[in-house]
């Protein structure tokens, strides 16, 4: 966490601006490591993609590879409760080529 690369704000922005709908990344978090709490505690990118209300799902892993390229159907089911902001889920990709 404390060395994840992340995005900066002008990449979540050129993701706002091309019509992102959901952000998805393998690393552990959405935000470069500068911007986290044991940065400058800005959380720019979180703040840049959720103003849009584009939800970010971080720390994807699995066989990536696999669904890469490719046209995918997916599948990301977190539990819904009061005062939540994060919380672990399972993302599944179904490959529809």
């Amino acid at each position: 966490m404390e060395t994840g690369p992340g995005l900066c704000a002008e990449s979540a922005q050129w993701l706002v601006d091309r019509g992102a709908v959901t952000v998805m990344i393998d690393s552990p978090a959405i935000d470069s490591a500068v911007h986290m709490p044991y940065g400058d505690c800005t959380l720019e990118s979180h703040v840049t993609l959720f103003a849009q209300n584009i939800p970010a799902v971080e720390g994807l892993g699995g066989e990536l590879d696999a669904v890469t390229g490719r046209r995918c159907l997916l599948s990301c089911a977190p539990v819904r409760y009061i005062g939540g902001d994060a919380f672990p889920l399972r993302a599944l990709a179904i490959p529809l080529d």
